[in-house]
């Protein structure tokens, strides 16, 4: 399953929401993958979300597989959606 989602949070991705989502992604039983622009990353590693270098406007094509791969890409999107818990 894949999706795209825009980064609505006025910081982007920085250690504090990268680390939140980290902890999304353990939660499920799926692999994930973040892509932006021509970069694909392991959406499960701390050093791989962070060299996205992913800012406010982005959009990330989030793709994921295995058995919870719906449930997590739920959890995400809203994440992303809800400005990962920083001011919008």
């Amino acid at each position: 399953m894949e999706t795209k989602v825009k980064i609505i949070n006025e910081a982007g991705f920085h250690a504090r929401p990268v680390s939140k989502w980290l902890q999304i992604v353990k939660m499920y039983e799926a692999e994930v993958v973040v892509g932006l622009g021509d970069k694909e990353v392991n959406g499960g590693s701390m050093l791989a979300m962070m060299t996205l270098g992913a800012k406010q406007g982005d959009e990330l094509e989030i793709k994921v597989s295995g058995k919870d791969e719906k449930k997590v890409l739920e959890a995400l999107v809203d994440f992303v959606n809800q400005g990962m818990g920083e001011a919008v």
